[in-house]
């Protein structure tokens, strides 16, 4: 797997307890791993003219890649910094990439997770993703929350391909008309009333 991305820029910014739990750029795994190959786009590669179609190019060519996905850069809340994407970009980036899934079969992207990165969760809470996992840090010595981008993160403009894909799947509706999303809930409290009385024995 080659992991391209821009959270290095984050773990910057952030102090180490809130570092983010992702690998943050070309790691040498990725040699190892080949499969698929990832871009986190930001503000700078959402403007440069053809961009997301060369890299989606290059790697459908490559035979070695199997998958490619994309991602969007997610900010924390406030941030003011040249890999934001404003409303504007991030609405390129779904159109361009709705466009390039037909030329480009290698990509892994639904259009229900192109709905998504449209209109992410409102907050941590609301997220699938971050409901369902548990990030640590790098030297497995601290948790990172409220998700794996740690900090206060913007969620209005959350662009995590794992975010969007496991709330496609909790948005899509099965024969009757009832949410996979209703379900995911029926069995959390379960697991919490589960847990609840686990602690009172």
């Amino acid at each position: 797997m080659l992991v391209l991305s821009a959270s290095r820029i984050l773990r910057r910014r952030l102090g180490p307890q809130q570092a983010p739990a992702h690998p943050s750029s070309t790691h040498p795994w990725a040699r190892r791993c080949p499969g698929a190959s990832i871009v986190g786009t930001t503000r700078q590669q959402a403007r440069r003219e053809g961009y997301l179609e060369e890299f989606l190019r290059f790697w459908q060519a490559n035979a070695d890649t199997r998958l490619i996905w994309v991602s969007m850069y997610t900010p924390q809340r406030g941030e003011v910094s040249a890999e934001r994407l404003t409303a504007a970009d991030r609405r390129r980036v779904i159109e361009e990439l709705r466009r390039l899934r037909g030329v480009t079969p290698k990509l892994g992207v639904t259009e229900a997770a192109l709905r998504v990165y449209a209109k992410p969760p409102a907050s941590p809470a609301e997220c699938t993703f971050a409901r369902t996992t548990e990030c640590v840090s790098a030297d497995l010595e601290r948790r990172i929350v409220p998700c794996q981008f740690g900090g206060d993160p913007d969620c209005a403009n959350c662009g995590c391909l794992a975010s969007a894909g496991l709330e496609a799947i909790a948005r899509h509706r099965l024969p009757g008309g009832i949410r996979v999303g209703r379900i995911f809930e029926a069995s959390l409290r379960a697991g919490r009333a589960v847990g609840r009385l686990r602690k009172a024995g």
